[in-house]
């Protein structure tokens, strides 16, 4: 069985574990464009939060120098910036993405 590859969130999106060998040897800018060519599973959207907290879990436990830094932001708002138009695991800041008072953006792209 092909696991879900824990560097590659987009791998979650596919059922079968056939059909996540596709993502195994993708750089991660490659398996994000694959997973918004793939089929995705019929329960995506009720399992993406558990998938990320999954492989979250297993990020921290194979990295564990990674927990002081995590814990040494103490309570800042951490969020990915980006401008590819993703407001739900981070922030677009394209030209098209309207920024309103409160600091959230809002996906105008």
């Amino acid at each position: 069985m092909i696991p879900i590859s824990r560097s590659r969130f987009p791998s979650g999106k596919v059922c079968g574990p056939n059909d996540r060998v596709q993502f195994l040897h993708l750089a991660a800018n490659q398996a994000k464009r694959r997973g918004r060519q793939i089929k995705m599973r019929p329960d995506w959207e009720d399992r993406k939060l558990t998938i990320m907290h999954n492989l979250l879990v297993h990020k921290f436990n194979e990295n564990l120098e990674l927990i002081p830094k995590l814990l040494d932001t103490g309570g800042a708002v951490l969020v990915e910036g980006n401008t590819w138009h993703d407001n739900y695991w981070g922030c677009c800041s394209c030209p098209g993405a309207e920024a309103i008072a409160d600091g959230t953006i809002w996906d105008a792209c």
